[in-house]
């Protein structure tokens, strides 16, 4: 096996990686409109989907530092084990593969700043719908105070939940 197909592998390894993050952002988008519209059955079964993506990026991530640590033995790089460095390291006659290593970076980098925008977005309307649900049942509870008969407290008038002159 030659520096070439560890440098393949590597690129196939982003692949599967950019793969899996593109579907993970398209099942945040999904739990983002499932959010918004309420829909918690099918909330519950596309984060199940969702579990599975992450354990597989989780595996990719252990089999892409792998390959990279051997690529950084294999191209003598002891000083900040960064993956740019790796791919400055490159010989002129890689080129191509060093572009598109680069350029594999840039999108999983972007994949998961998107994913983490999106993810945010999500707890907050998750949170915004929890605070709502607290405020509906509190509001419910507090109607056990409201009684539909008179009482001297409101002398002669009786307490109406909804007001009639509205």
């Amino acid at each position: 096996m030659n520096k070439d197909d560890d440098l393949q592998d590597l690129c196939k390894i982003m692949d599967d990686e950019i793969y899996i993050f593109r579907e993970l952002l398209k099942i945040e988008k999904l739990k983002n409109s499932m959010i918004i519209q309420q829909e918690v059955v099918e909330l519950e079964e596309i984060t199940e989907e969702e579990e599975k993506y992450v354990e597989q990026i989780a595996e990719k991530e252990k089999i892409r530092e792998i390959a990279v640590s051997k690529l950084f033995k294999k191209y003598k790089i002891d000083k900040d084990k960064i993956f740019t460095s790796l791919i400055k390291t490159l010989p002129n006659d890689k080129s191509d593969i060093r572009y598109e290593l680069m350029s594999k970076k840039n999108e999983l980098v972007r994949n998961i700043k998107d994913l983490k925008t999106i993810n945010s977005l999500n707890n907050r309307l998750l949170m915004d719908t929890i605070k709502f649900f607290n405020y509906t049942v509190n509001s419910l509870k507090s109607i056990n105070d409201i009684t539909y008969t008179r009482s001297s407290k409101n002398q002669g008038r009786t307490a109406y939940l909804v007001d009639r002159k509205a």
